[in-house]
């Protein structure tokens, strides 16, 4: 029989990805790692191993869940810190609420979404947009309110 390779699996969440890789350019950036481990009779192992991180361009932006009862949260990466504002629209384009609006760190943001007006009342189901206007441009996506 060979020698088996145990493995420990690591998981990492969001916010411990997001602190990792934060910092690096929009697009592919290679990166070098060690893959460490275990042979089942207690020898280390260690191996070097290439990744290509995709990092996605700034203001790249999605909305999760979607369609969305009653919340969601519109996520993006700034790449320069500055003002921020981020708007919830109806099909005409007209604003419904600013979601967000002041000055933010460069790197991953959060924006929570709620299918209100600014003063309180419900959304009907529909399709409404949002729009985000920032240091590295503007960018628009769709959300679904669906009751």
């Amino acid at each position: 029989m060979g020698a088996r390779l145990l493995i420990a699996a690591s998981l990492f969440g969001r916010e411990a990805l997001r602190a990792l890789f934060d910092a690096l350019p929009s697009g592919q950036t290679a990166v070098e790692a060690t893959l460490e481990g275990k042979l089942d009779s207690g020898a280390p192992i260690s191996a070097p191993l290439a990744l290509t991180i995709l990092s996605p361009r700034a203001l790249e932006s999605s909305v999760a869940p979607n369609p969305m009862n009653p919340h969601g949260t519109i996520t993006f990466r700034l790449e320069h810190s500055g003002f921020v504002r981020v708007s919830l629209l109806d099909v005409q384009g007209r604003r419904i609420q600013v979601l967000q609006e002041g000055i933010l760190q460069a790197g991953y943001q959060d924006v929570r979404v709620t299918a209100e007006t600014a003063a309180g009342r419900s959304l009907a189901s529909s399709v409404y947009f949002y729009s985000i206007e920032s240091p590295d441009g503007n960018e628009s996506g769709r959300v679904t309110v669906l009751k």
